[in-house]
């Protein structure tokens, strides 16, 4: 429960903003103890720093969340993680790493993360999205397309 909640604590302080129920991150602490998925810490001087949670399952391992205080540093400490999820999951017999969705500079009809109700307008890729896709191609692999349905209400 203290690593789950050291986690959380610091999601919310690198955030600024609390942006899921205590409730979400008790599952994922329930998903860690049933082996369906596993936390990574950094750890800077005995002080949390960063961490990545990775969802699994047998032949598939799922990027799920990751987050960095950076003012303790100048590079994410999270991308040595991801590293070390890489190979961890590989020793876990993973065939397939998922990293999540990839966006291009010329990208249309982007719906901003979280919005899903406004799909008639454009929305460019912020430059944050595109540095965080050109570090998840630098890792190698191949890109799938997916098709990606949403259901409006």
């Amino acid at each position: 429960r203290e690593h789950i909640e050291a986690y959380r604590k610091l999601h919310v302080d690198v955030v600024g903003r609390v942006t899921r129920s205590k409730k979400s991150w008790m599952l994922q602490r329930n998903m860690v103890i049933n082996k369906e998925a596993f936390l990574l810490f950094g750890f800077l001087e005995s002080r949390l720093a960063s961490g990545v949670f990775m969802l699994t399952s047998p032949k598939y391992c799922y990027y799920g969340i990751s987050v960095s205080d950076r003012s303790l540093f100048d590079w994410p400490l999270s991308h040595t993680l991801l590293w070390e999820s890489i190979l961890k999951a590989k020793a876990l017999g993973c065939e397939f790493l998922e990293l999540g969705e990839q966006v291009y500079v010329n990208q249309a009809n982007k719906v901003p993360y979280g919005v899903y109700n406004d799909i008639t307008r454009i929305y460019p890729p912020t430059e944050k999205e595109l540095m965080v896709s050109r570090f998840k191609h630098g890792l190698g692999g191949q890109t799938h397309v997916r098709l990606d349905i949403r259901w409006s209400r």
